[in-house]
């Protein structure tokens, strides 16, 4: 399975997971003291100014799996190959025609 992040896939859990602790951020406009990964979750700890205590929170990420896309180039790939063999083939029949 393959992890989606930010626009980016990730092969593992542990490569996701590092990214996220990369970018961790509090959305109630507490200080990140540390983000660090413990397991399958973040642990994140933060400090309230306005409290001035520190608050430790595990999160779990959601596992968003990756599309992958391949599949569907290398049959888009096929069909433009296929339009120009098929523009070809009436190109040369045009010419066996008219000569």
């Amino acid at each position: 399975m393959n992890y989606f992040y930010k626009s980016r896939c990730f092969q593992n859990e542990s490569e996701y997971l590092a990214a996220a602790a990369a970018d961790c951020f509090d959305v109630t406009g507490n200080l990140i003291t540390s983000c660090v990964v413990s397991g399958s979750e973040l642990v994140v700890s933060t400090f309230s100014v306005s409290t001035q205590t520190t608050d430790v929170s595990n999160m779990t990420l959601p596992q968003i799996d990756c599309l992958d896309l391949t599949a569907d180039y290398v049959e888009l790939s096929w069909k433009i190959v296929l339009v120009w063999v098929i523009a070809w083939g009436f190109k040369v029949l045009y010419k066996a025609i008219t000569q």
